[in-house]
């Protein structure tokens, strides 16, 4: 005789249908998750961003910040720039310097703008940063690792440019086959205002 006191019990399938469900579930979980990932463009902008709001707070300047949306600026190491340099024959554009200095963060949304305008899809920031915080630049250290540095950038020059100096920034360098063709630091009369504008001719070098 079967007790009073059992209860009917409903075993779980598992239904294709379930099945589905939870997969669905689980995807959409997992993409949410990525989306809200910042992308590295993503983190360079807000980056430069902070980097622009801070000092125009601080100077009471108003240097116009980068769009997101039109971000060709890609930060670079030294060691992935020149494997594109070395393998690569098209056009390379470099602005190297700091977001501790005035002239780049006052640039930078008009060089993002003009490349955009020129079909340039990515400009290279390389970081000036470890040279300006060394408080001296005469000991045999800093400078046996410099000319290291220089060495890529000027293994093959073009003759109407000078050799890259790693102290002068912010600077603007172009390559084209393997080969420096273009320096800001050429020209003498780099200020604020010509530094821009000789960024200008080096974006349009291919123009």
């Amino acid at each position: 005789m079967a007790s009073k006191n059992r209860k009917n019990k409903v075993s779980f399938k598992w239904t294709k249908e379930l099945i589905i469900l939870i997969s669905a579930i689980v995807v959409l979980i997992v993409a949410t998750i990525i989306l809200s990932i910042p992308s590295s463009n993503e983190r360079t902008v807000t980056k430069f961003n902070t980097a622009i709001q801070t000092y125009n707070t601080a100077n009471s300047t108003s240097y116009s910040q980068i769009a997101l949306d039109s971000n060709v600026i890609v930060e670079i190491s030294h060691d992935d720039l020149f494997k594109k340099v070395n393998s690569s024959n098209d056009y390379i554009y470099v602005i190297y310097g700091s977001t501790n200095n005035g002239t780049v963060l006052e640039q930078l949304a008009n060089i993002n703008s003009t490349a955009k305008d020129a079909e340039i899809k990515t400009v290279y920031f390389y970081s000036s940063q470890w040279v300006e915080e060394t408080e001296n630049t005469d000991t045999e250290t800093f400078q046996t690792k410099a000319s290291l540095l220089e060495n890529d950038f000027n293994a093959s020059v073009d003759q109407d440019q000078d050799d890259f100096d790693l102290l002068k920034y912010p600077s603007f360098l172009v390559f084209k086959d393997k080969t420096l063709v273009f320096n800001s630091q050429t020209y003498a009369d780099v200020d604020a205002y010509n530094w821009y504008m000789y960024v200008q001719k080096g974006l349009l070098l291919s123009k």
